[in-house]
């Protein structure tokens, strides 16, 4: 069983749609049809359906890149740096010891987030990542990269 209810579309109360049905396990479904008005013209309505569906974007990654970054004592290195491009990143600890990373600046010991051993960190920003450990002599950090 279907039921649809409108409203008649006005400058202050656009068109609208509503549909439900009722299934055959007691659930309801429900659509919703809108009229939005187009950017080549304003004054036309076009309504959302799914044979003129509303366009969507995808900002997905779609170029990943892996890298492994020799870290060694007591010194900030820069991992990643400043990308405009970056949708997101992660960095992978495989090693015993713990980096600590830091967005923008250099890294300093005990301070920013701790990446413990065998533990991950994403990195959803465009500024440059560094990361710094105590001791344990040059480490690999693993960090993928997708723009």
């Amino acid at each position: 069983m279907a039921v649809t209810v409108s409203n008649s579309a006005t400058q202050d109360n656009p068109a609208y749609d509503v549909d439900t049905q009722v299934m055959a396990d007691g659930s309801h479904k429900q659509w919703m049809g809108l009229d939005v008005a187009t950017v080549a013209a304003p004054d036309t309505p076009s309504r959302v359906t799914p044979s003129n569906p509303l366009p969507i974007t995808s900002s997905l990654p779609t170029t990943p890149t892996h890298a492994k970054i020799a870290v060694g004592d007591a010194t900030s290195v820069e991992v990643l740096a400043t990308n405009s491009s970056r949708k997101r990143a992660f960095l992978i600890n495989n090693t015993a010891q713990t980096f600590y990373v830091k967005e923008g600046t250099a890294a300093i010991q005990g301070e920013g987030f701790p990446l413990w051993s065998n533990r991950y960190y994403e990195v959803i920003t465009t500024a440059a990542i560094n990361v710094i450990k105590a001791a344990g002599g040059s480490l690999d950090l693993d960090t993928f990269e997708a723009t």
